[in-house]
């Protein structure tokens, strides 16, 4: 995470305001096509856990070849609507000074070469999270953010259009990420790693039935992100993307951590619903959401006090739009991450129509809204807060959705064992924080002095009043592990 925050100010200066600007609107109207992927993913990442929970070696090569060939056929129908419809709508309808409109055509081909090799390596890297291989998962990751900063750095040195560059050495660093998956899956399992004649008719249903209605959930999460960054560039230009880039990254950054604790809690928590450990599956669940939410307190709270500084020191020149638009990032980010574990349980139990024909249909609404405000004269940032409100209200239906499935995981459990002493922990550290700035000038000490006494009161509010004595003890063993190793 801190590697992909430094890169974005090092890709910034190299490429400038504006091409910084193409780039993210070029290539995030290319990552918007992918919803169909993610969609696979999750499915692929749900029946990779289930059979390993019920210890099912030969379905776990079924799960593997089918949703291999599925991804093979999306590529396809990606590289044709990319083509065609992407091309047209990148030359017509996107705000592109005409100077750069080549090099944005470029940025775009690498850009799908990028989502294809992206594509690719999911079946084995769902493979490799069923199994809680995370150390693989971690060096990989790390692998690809080292790589990534290097070759931004090495921008600055190319007499090159650095905007064509850089597209090239994000494909590349992609390409790597395959590589990496496909080799480690081949080495640990290679038993699994088969790609099957002819097809298993039952599991391609059973795939496409659930990623179907996860489509309609990730469809929801473009519309909201990239539907929403065209719409920026449409109505104010680049330069606003640029703004909306920047607020992004921070925001990616923070989904990105909750999403390391959502992803290690995925595998054993579809395996304890497969076994009918209801139990459990209601400790796991409250556990996941109390890592994310005080992971993210520690975070969240000083990053929005401190928002000016820490962009000044990020990037230098900041705008006014960079520093709201990263506000109301901070806390998009964290409601929206609070939804992970409800997905994950509604996942586990594979009744996922409902769930996301209700939550998400609210969703979607976050881009006509956003286009109405626009074109009514209402600024730029009007999107976020759009969509905060409405995501605010949808953490509401999901509890909701999610009670009536698993009656075990119900609203009041939710409320007394979690969320009302988060919220009363929340208000409790962002009022002192407030206090502790106004005694002292923004800067260094303020920042450090902050983060350390957040941390301190977050931590010892949370390992008090939080967490039970059950969580108490796994976290003890969890630290006294670590250490071992």
């Amino acid at each position: 995470m801190v590697i992909n925050i430094y890169a974005v100010r090092v890709v910034l200066h190299a490429l400038g305001e504006e091409d910084y600007g193409i780039y993210n609107v070029v290539s995030g109207f290319v990552t918007s096509l992918v919803f169909v992927n993610n969609a696979l993913q999750s499915a692929t990442q749900r029946f990779f856990s289930y059979a390993i929970g019920k210890n099912d070696e030969e379905e776990l090569r079924t799960v593997f070849s089918v949703s291999f060939k599925c991804y093979l056929v999306i590529v396809a129908v990606f590289l044709l609507i990319c083509e065609t419809i992407g091309l047209w709508f990148v030359n017509t309808q996107l705000v592109i000074p005409e100077a750069r409109i080549g090099a944005a055509n470029i940025v775009y081909q690498f850009a799908i070469f990028a989502v294809i090799a992206s594509f690719l390596y999911l079946p084995y890297s769902s493979l490799l999270i069923a199994f809680e291989r995370m150390n693989i998962w971690a060096y990989i990751s790390i692998a690809h953010s080292v790589i990534l900063l290097l070759l931004s750095i090495a921008l600055k040195y190319l007499g090159f259009d650095r905007l064509i560059v850089y597209s090239i050495f994000v494909m590349i660093a992609w390409l790597f990420v395959f590589l990496c998956y496909w080799a480690s899956c081949k080495k640990f399992y290679p038993s699994i790693c088969v790609i099957k004649k002819g097809y298993s008719k039952p599991m391609l249903k059973n795939i496409l039935s659930f990623s179907g209605w996860s489509l309609y959930g990730h469809l929801a999460g473009v519309m909201n992100n990239q539907g929403n960054t065209i719409l920026l560039n449409m109505f104010f230009g680049p330069i606003v993307n640029t703004a909306r880039a920047i607020s992004l990254q921070v925001h990616s950054a923070l989904v990105t951590l909750a999403g390391n604790f959502s992803m290690a809690f995925r595998p054993p928590i579809v395996k304890c619903y497969a076994a009918g450990d209801y139990a459990y599956l209601n400790s796991l669940y409250l556990l996941s959401n109390k890592c994310i939410f005080y992971c993210l307190l520690l975070v969240c709270i000083p990053l929005t006090i401190e928002t000016r500084f820490v962009l000044t020191v990020w990037l230098g020149e900041v705008s006014e739009n960079m520093i709201l638009f990263t506000k109301w990032s901070i806390w998009y980010a964290f409601i929206l991450s609070l939804s992970a574990p409800i997905t994950t349980v509604m996942q586990a139990s594979g009744n996922i129509k409902k769930y996301h024909l209700i939550v998400e249909t609210l969703t979607l609404l976050s881009m006509p809204l956003t286009y109405v405000l626009f074109k009514i004269g209402f600024p730029p940032v009007s999107t976020f807060v759009v969509t905060f409100g409405i995501f605010s209200l949808a953490h509401i239906f999901r509890l909701i959705v999610l009670e009536k499935e698993v009656r075990e995981l119900t609203i009041t459990s939710y409320l007394l064992n979690f969320l009302i002493v988060g919220i009363l922990i929340f208000i409790v550290s962002m009022v002192s924080m407030q206090l502790f700035t106004s005694i002292y000038k923004e800067g260094w000490v303020r920042l450090l002095l902050g983060c350390v006494i957040n941390v301190t009161q977050v931590s010892l509010l949370a390992y008090f009043l939080a967490i039970n004595k059950a969580e108490r003890s796994q976290i003890k063993n969890l630290i006294k592990h670590v250490f071992k190793k």
